[in-house]
């Protein structure tokens, strides 16, 4: 183990210990250290603007906490391992309630699978495509797509905002998902 590592690891601990003890201020410092990263992990485990992502987080964050209050987390330097495993069972149990709640027609009309395995290929298939229109190398292709397919904007926004006569829009769009294709097909994602 590195001295970094070590004096990250007892780092964790006194700040374990401070919260078991009852300090606020430690609280606060562990909730300011990983907000950002939780935030992080769980937008890559919930769908693209899930209204959901701050509620999931705070849910793990309380009771990250409340673990640590009663001392039920026995090393506090698995703490981010910890984190990064109960977001991601949180995004699921979300979906699942959401499955329950509104059955399974809901997410698929949403073009969401239900099955968490699903879920996932979903959405890495989704991230893939966010990185091959990003690196598209004709800027208006970048942004059709973007705005129409992943903001779902309608036809006439699109046009409005990128200067596009609604008569040509079926050809540009045509031509910028041929050429999204041929990325597609460069980068060899048979899984898409």
């Amino acid at each position: 183990m590195t001295a970094a590592t070590d004096d990250s690891a007892s780092d964790l601990r006194e700040l374990a210990q401070r919260i078991h003890a009852g300090e606020v201020r430690a609280e606060t410092e562990l909730v300011a250290r990983y907000l950002r990263a939780a935030h992080a992990i769980a937008r890559r485990h919930c769908r693209p603007q899930e209204s959901s992502v701050d509620d999931i987080v705070q849910d793990v964050l309380t009771e990250v906490l409340a673990r640590l209050r009663r001392g039920a987390i026995a090393d506090p330097r698995a703490l981010p391992q910890y984190l990064q495993v109960s977001i991601r069972n949180a995004c699921t149990a979300h979906y699942r309630r959401v499955t329950r709640l509104h059955g399974v027609e809901s997410l698929a009309g949403m073009g969401v699978p239900a099955d968490p395995a699903e879920l996932e290929m979903h959405q890495e298939r989704a991230r893939m495509l966010r990185v091959l229109v990003a690196e598209l190398p004709v800027a208006r292709d970048r942004e059709l797509l973007r705005r129409f397919y992943l903001l779902e904007q309608s036809r006439e926004e699109v046009c409005g905002a990128l200067g596009i006569e609604e008569d040509h829009f079926r050809r540009v769009v045509h031509r910028a998902r041929q050429r999204l294709r041929e990325a597609l097909n460069r980068s060899n994602s048979d899984a898409l």
